[in-house]
């Protein structure tokens, strides 16, 4: 079901980001996902999120790394103690209610140390994961 959600993922984030996103269907696993990245890194060169719904009334997103994203982790870990904290508060300013597991680490002190990382997102919702709302609620969560 999530495949029919394609254009309104797409747009959610291009509003939410600025960037311009490119999506693929992914089968694996019992349920399909979409996976998104930013179009200017290709697919395996930079961050790659999954959307897939998570039980009856929620969605599952994780954040993880392409397989050839190594320039871009270099860039990342190259980063000011600015830009690191920054990057924290735009992730701490995620909704309360979603539940963050960041492997090892905590919100306050998680960092890209090599393409390993993870992070793993649950969002639950009042109506189905198949609604219109549902998706647009995930992707701006």
């Amino acid at each position: 079901m999530i495949a029919a959600k394609q254009k309104l993922i797409v747009t959610e984030l291009e509003e939410g980001t600025g960037a311009s996103i490119a999506v693929a269907l992914d089968n694996d696993g019992l349920r399909s996902a979409m996976r998104i990245w930013f179009a200017d890194l290709e697919e395996r060169h930079g961050p790659v999120a999954s959307i897939r719904p998570h039980g009856l009334k929620g969605h599952r997103v994780q954040l993880s790394f392409g397989n050839y994203s190594g320039d871009t982790i270099r860039q990342i870990q190259q980063a000011s103690e600015e830009d690191v904290q920054l990057a924290r508060a735009l992730v701490a300013s995620i909704d309360p209610s979603v539940s963050l597991v960041f492997g090892a680490r905590s919100l306050e002190d998680w960092l890209v140390l090599d393409g390993n990382f993870l992070i793993d997102a649950t969002i639950r919702h009042e109506i189905s994961a198949d609604e219109d709302d549902s998706v647009s609620r995930s992707c701006r969560r």
